[in-house]
């Protein structure tokens, strides 16, 4: 059982519905789906202007997997006293 699914179901049996984690685990799993793919893979070479602004893209939904997944485990009974000294949206914005 791979990590992704771990983290999957240790969500699901915290009552949390079926749906809504495979909404959550979808960027993720597309991020892997893309890191699994042969690195020397020969493919047309990529060095037009966008390419970083592609990359930001891509990034956006796992960000906000991470960020909703921080919100969530924060409101864990034994992190009602804590508080950050800096706002994680602003602090993790990529």
């Amino acid at each position: 059982m791979g990590t992704l699914t771990r983290l999957a179901n240790f969500i699901e049996s915290k009552g949390i519905d079926k749906a809504v984690v495979t909404d959550l685990m979808r960027p993720l799993r597309e991020i892997r789906r893309a890191q699994q793919k042969p690195a020397h893979e020969l493919r047309a070479n990529v060095t037009y202007k966008t390419f970083v602004h592609r990359q930001v893209v891509l990034l956006e939904d796992p960000s906000e997997v991470l960020r909703e997944l921080g919100r969530w485990l924060s409101t864990h009974p034994k992190n009602r006293g804590w508080k950050s000294n800096f706002e994680p949206d602003e602090y993790y914005r990529m």
